[in-house]
């Protein structure tokens, strides 16, 4: 019962936080290595297209140029 308690405290503690953040880096570390158009075009495209057909998302990847 007492394990019970402490799990709901820590669940319901910040529940909308730690994914917010994680969000956060990855999209700043994203548009860092990538550039703001480029990051808008991923953020835009990336979830459909890795449904849809990873060998077109993998030709977008290659085509993007790496300095």
């Amino acid at each position: 019962m007492k394990a019970r308690i402490n799990l709901i405290g820590k669940e319901s503690f910040q529940p909308s936080r730690r994914p917010n953040i994680y969000k956060r880096a990855f999209s700043e570390i994203v548009h860092m290595l990538l550039g703001a158009k480029i990051h808008f075009f991923i953020k835009k495209y990336t979830y459909r297209l890795i449904f849809k057909n990873r060998i077109y998302l993998k030709a977008l990847f290659q085509s993007i140029p790496v300095d």
